[in-house]
């Protein structure tokens, strides 16, 4: 059994980023496409509202600004909005950055991350391999991997709870689960399964 608790999803984009289809999509064309930058939130009845991923923010051009993470930008360029901040989102459906304890990272590509800096009272949950596969990169490899150290709040690491461990719940589905198969599904894994246990800390 998965879960019986109620929950409410919203899910929001962040800006977009384009390049051309082909390079995602097998048979795709050579034009550039828009790839929205997307977020959800989850109002969870006991633990509040949690981000799924934050989408883009202004600082992605701060931190685009010069060689070699300019080189970022040009490859994909990136269209936002003030409007369009994960901030602005949780303000429509009556939420404030300070409402938001928790933010599940699903990886660490810039259009992910740009706007954790927005959220200074959010917990960091991710899966370790997805950091430490970026974490000592040089500049070059990082903008390679579209990883902006910048993007994240110095004391990042002080707010982080990795997840270290698989529950039993999500332990018997088996590896071969479809649930297992997607980065975003196992984020939202980790929301209900990983999650839990470490928020106890709380």
């Amino acid at each position: 059994m998965l879960t019986t608790t109620p929950v409410k999803l919203y899910l929001g984009a962040s800006g977009y980023c384009t390049h051309p289809e082909f390079l995602t999509l097998r048979g795709g064309r050579l034009s550039p496409v828009p790839f929205p930058a997307g977020f959800a939130c989850i109002i969870h009845p006991v633990h509040g509202p949690i981000l799924l991923d934050t989408g883009y923010s202004s600082r992605f051009f701060e931190e685009t600004a010069h060689l070699p993470n300019a080189l970022y930008r040009h490859i994909t360029p990136v269209v936002y909005r003030e409007e369009d901040s994960a901030v602005h989102f949780l303000a429509h459906i009556g939420l404030k950055a300070s409402d938001i304890r928790y933010i599940i990272l699903s990886h660490f590509h810039g259009d992910h991350i740009a706007g954790v800096r927005d959220f200074p009272e959010a917990q960091f949950i991710y899966l370790p391999r997805a950091y430490d596969a970026v974490r000592s990169l040089g500049s070059i490899a990082a903008v390679k991997a579209g990883f902006l150290a910048g993007l994240l709040p110095e004391n990042f690491m002080a707010r982080s709870w990795p997840v270290t461990r698989q529950p039993e719940r999500w332990t018997r589905a088996g590896k071969s689960s479809l649930l297992m198969r997607s980065t975003t599904s196992l984020a939202m894994a980790v929301c209900w399964g990983w999650m839990y246990p470490v928020m106890q800390k709380a």
